[in-house]
């Protein structure tokens, strides 16, 4: 199995892009993606797992195979929705928006998490819906 961050740092570093916005503010996937790049890069996620970060930026790179895989939980999830051209089971394109309002609280937890330092050590095998559902 590869070492890659937990899946719950990855949702909310993804839900942040959605912070102090309105609920039907519509997000590229790119902007999504780059904006995770950005949070690999800058608080040391790319030491902590450089298999699963290098080479960020390109198609079928293992980073963009697991920020797929969480876009397409969250949107089965319901925490987003597609919001343009095309959504599948196997691909995801376009563009989001959130699917659900949060409340200041659940926007506080997922804050939270957000600021976590991620540690190779330390593994919650959640995601947000667990966090937010409990």
């Amino acid at each position: 199995m590869l070492d890659e961050p937990d899946r719950l740092l990855i949702d909310v570093s993804i839900l942040m892009s959605w912070k102090n916005k309105s609920k039907d503010t519509v997000l590229n996937r790119t902007l999504l993606k780059l904006s995770l790049i950005n949070k690999v890069i800058n608080e040391g996620w790319a030491q902590l797992y450089p298999i699963w970060s290098k080479n960020m930026k390109l198609k079928r790179s293992s980073f963009e195979l697991t920020f797929d895989s969480r876009l397409r939980s969250m949107v089965k999830l319901e925490f987003l929705t597609p919001a343009g051209r095309s959504y599948t089971r196997k691909s995801i394109y376009g563009k989001y928006k959130l699917a659900k309002q949060f409340t200041t609280d659940e926007w506080e937890i997922i804050e939270n998490v957000y600021l976590t330092i991620p540690s190779k050590w330390v593994k919650t095998d959640k995601d947000i819906f667990d966090i937010l559902t409990k």
